[in-house]
Order: C-alpha cells, then sequence, then structure tokens
C-alpha cells in the first residue's frame, strides 16, 4: 500500500465526518485537528520510530592575544586575537583581572567583542590576557528529548547533572577537563535545548547525543505522518472524533474517540522494530508488592510461645 500523505488523510476526515473538503477554513481545521492528534499519539509511548542521533563537537578554549575594556565598558577590545563570526551569546569572558565571567552579546571582528553587561572592575583592564569560553552547546530543531549523550573521545556514558547541585558545590565555574557529565539549559531563542558539558572540554571532543525526535508537522499535500504508515489512519480516527465535536455530534465523537484509544492501545502491544529481546532476571526486592506480605498459614512465630 502506498504510503498515506496528508491529503489522504484529510479526504478520510472529510468522508467520515461530512465535511466540506472545499471549504479552506475547514481545510485548514483537518490539517491542524491531525497534527494535534499526531502530537498526542508521540507523546504518549517512547516509540522506538522516534529515536535519533545527532553529533556535537566541543570548542576549546580561545586564549590567544591579550584584551583592553574600560571600567564600565562593554567594548572588549583585542590585540593579536582572531574571534571568530560564530561567537555568541553561548560564550562568555573571563579577564584575568578578576574571576568573574560576562557573557559575550556579539561579535564585532576578529578583534571586537561586545558584553551584554558593563565590566564591574574600576581601572581599565589593558593588554590582559583571559580566558574565552563556550558555556553552552545548542541542538538541532529536531531533538524533543536527550536520552543519553556519549563522549567518543574518552569514551564513556556521560552523566546528567543538575545544575543546581553543581552550582552549590563548584560555583566557580572554571575547571576544566574531560567531560563526564552534563546539565541541561532549557531552549535557546530558536526553541532548540541547549546543554552545558562538565566539566569544560579542555580539546575538542565528539559527542554522539542520543534524542527522541520531535514530530514534524505535516503542511504541505504530499507531506507524510512522523508515525510508521501501516498506523497512520489512527491519525484520522483522533481527527474524526475532534470533527464531530466541531460538528456538535458528541456522541459520534465519543465513538471515534474510543475507536482512536483502542487502536493505540493496540499500536503500542503491536509496535516492534526487533524481536530480538531477552529475559531479564530481577532480584524479589526489584518487584514492586502488596504492603502485607502472604506467610504459608503454619510459618513458625520468632519468639512466640
Amino acid at each position: 500500500m502506498a504510503n498515506l500523505a496528508l491529503q489522504d488523510l484529510q479526504n478520510e476526515v472529510y468522508q467520515q465526518t461530512g465535511l466540506d473538503g472545499t471549504n479552506i477554513t475547514i481545510q485548514q481545521n483537518v490539517t491542524r485537528w491531525l497534527n494535534f492528534v499526531q502530537q498526542d499519539v508521540c507523546a504518549r509511548w517512547p516509540w522506538t520510530f522516534l529515536d535519533g542521533r545527532e553529533t556535537m563537537v566541543t570548542i576549546p578554549d580561545y586564549l590567544t592575544g591579550t584584551v583592553s575594556v574600560n571600567a564600565s565598558g562593554q567594548t572588549v577590545t583585542g590585540t593579536g586575537t582572531t574571534f571568530s563570526s560564530s561567537i555568541d551569546t553561548t560564550y562568555y569572558i573571563q579577564f584575568s583581572t578578576a574571576s568573574d565571567w560576562y557573557q559575550v552579546a556579539s561579535y564585532g571582528s576578529a578583534t571586537s567583542l561586545t558584553l551584554t553587561v558593563p565590566y564591574q572592575q574600576t581601572t581599565n583592564a589593558v593588554n590582559v590576557t583571559y580566558v574565552l569560553r563556550k558555556f553552552f552547546y545548542a541542538l538541532s530543531s529536531a531533538c524533543d528529548t536527550v536520552l543519553d549523550i556519549r563522549n567518543w573521545n574518552t569514551p564513556i556514558k556521560m552523566i546528567q547533572c543538575d545544575f543546581r547541585t553543581i552550582d552549590l558545590i563548584n560555583p566557580l565555574a572554571q575547571s576544566t577537563n574531560a567531560p563526564y557529565g552534563y546539565m541541561m539549559f532549557g531552549v535557546n531563542a530558536s526553541g532548540n535545548m541547549v546543554l552545558q558539558p562538565y566539566p569544560f572540554p579542555t580539546d575538542a571532543r565528539l559527542f554522539e547525543v542520543r534524542t527522541r525526535l520531535r514530530p514534524v508537522d505535516m503542511v504541505n499535500a504530499t507531506d507524510s505522518p512522523s508515525i510508521p504508515n501501516k498506523y497512520a489512519h489512527l491519525l484520522a480516527f483522533g481527527a474524526n472524533a475532534v470533527g464531530f465535536a466541531y460538528k456538535k455530534d458528541f456522541d459520534s465523537g465519543k465513538a471515534w474517540d474510543a475507536k482512536f484509544e483502542k487502536r493505540l492501545t493496540d499500536m503500542k502491544s503491536e509496535y516492534r522494530q526487533a524481536n530480538d529481546y531477552q529475559p531479564v532476571l530481577q532480584s524479589i526486592d526489584s518487584i514492586s508488592r502488596s504492603r502485607w506480605i502472604q506467610f504459608p498459614s503454619q510459618y513458625p512465630v520468632v519468639g512466640g510461645s
């Protein structure tokens, strides 16, 4: 069977609900309903078809040349520097005159940077050494959740750290070494997830990031769903439920919603990418039990009469 595309799913909803597929508003509504249902399906289970992988290369500290910045000033002027145009707000700079770090607001040129806040010292820093460090790394727009990160250079599986705990035990973020952990720091202005390796890498390191992918909304008629084709009709089931509710036919809407939930339950039990599974023996202590453990009726009472 040919893969179902957005237009196929739209037509199915038009036919089942009786909605006018020639009406632009109805077309937009049905497209939105299908995408809402797809987001719902993808959020209901750790589907392996949404497992993704991307790589990230860390950037070592930049130390070349010297810099100058005036007290209460925000312009950093370099001597012998070759600042890169890739320097942005994910970079911080520390001057040898103090231990504090300043976020870079923007790149000006190979010898010029602008800080987000003024330099806080009372005297000018003239031709001082410095450390320019990339604090944060953004993942691709396809990443919805980080499942695991592997440092290929070491190689080790990196441990996710709690940044609140790190800030408590090591608030002065200066340590550098081979990273063994990472901290998640929300999203950037583009909505991409951001992380910080810990400790900061001393060199360029290759990280393999295993992710849960974001389902991609269908926009064009030929766009395919983010779920496997054999389950694509499930999206129409869910959109039918919304469509009948839109028409105030709540009984039909409930019936389609029940079909949607039943098929989704079946999908959870059916979906496999491989059958190479082995049983794992576990201690009885790892098994959830009721509060009261049932003993045999003749079980001896220790210390009893």
